[in-house]
């Protein structure tokens, strides 16, 4: 039976549901962006539009955005920071929602040689939705929590009073 303490439990969580949910930015770093020594490219990474990629360079590295994927296709690449040594910052955009970028090194044959990384770029949710579905990736889910207001709702602890008010009655 729904007792009226069940009601306002459930009142309760479908209004903090309706709050904008807001994730905070996480900086994707790679700390030694080089030619690896097995000329194996860099593991693929998740990112969320807002999330951040810093690359630092040692010698002469550069940082590079090739739309086509590949390194020997430079049609409509561009350059994300100075050449050299450094910290090299690139932010996801809205734009970029949806997409798999490829960033490569292009000083010699350093992209083929495996200076590359692809990162997927998935939507927030409070950002508009890309072709109509809210996409959540495993970034989102590997922090198990959203800043809802002054607080943090754990996704987690809605499901289980969910569950339980469902089984106590």
């Amino acid at each position: 039976m729904i007792t009226v303490f069940h009601r306002t439990i459930l009142f309760a969580l479908f209004t903090l549901l309706q709050l904008p949910i807001h994730s905070t930015a996480t900086d994707l770093m790679v700390n030694m962006w080089s030619v690896n020594l097995d000329h194996s490219p860099f593991p693929h990474k998740n990112a969320v539009v807002g999330d951040s990629i810093t690359f630092k360079l040692f010698g002469p590295h550069s940082v590079w955005i090739h739309p086509s994927g590949n390194c020997a296709d430079t049609a409509g690449r561009y350059e994300v920071g100075p050449r050299g040594s450094g910290l090299t910052k690139y932010v996801f955009t809205p734009e970029d929602a949806g997409k798999t970028l490829f960033f490569t090194c292009d000083s010699g044959t350093h992209c083929e040689m495996g200076q590359s990384m692809q990162v997927t770029v998935y939507g927030t949710l409070d950002k508009t939705p890309l072709n109509g579905k809210i996409i959540i990736s495993a970034h989102d889910f590997s922090n198990a929590q959203r800043t809802i207001g002054n607080g943090v709702l754990s996704i987690s602890l809605v499901t289980s009073i969910i569950g339980w008010l469902l089984n106590s009655y």
